[in-house]
């Protein structure tokens, strides 16, 4: 973490029921040191189901009571979902 923003990539090719829970833990873990602005890198993510993608939504909205958050992507098509949104 540097001037308290804590970059969190996302090392899954997918994100669906089966690898939710994982993906929780790591961001739980991320935001464990209180940071003021977090950076989600969907890095590699190419695919996710309906569970996974509410899952991300609702960790992004629980990081967002305590901090600035900021997804990025290169992905073309995982950035042309949240531009929906």
């Amino acid at each position: 973490m540097q001037d308290g923003v804590r970059v969190f990539r996302l090392n899954f090719p997918f994100l669906t029921s089966s690898n939710l829970a994982d993906c929780r833990q790591l961001f739980d873990t991320a935001l464990s040191v209180r940071p003021t602005r977090v950076v989600i890198d969907l890095g590699p993510l190419q695919f996710f189901d309906s569970n996974g993608f509410a899952g991300l939504l609702r960790s992004i909205a629980k990081a967002m009571s305590s901090c600035e958050v900021r997804l990025c992507s290169s992905s073309n098509n995982v950035h042309a979902l949240f531009q929906l949104m």
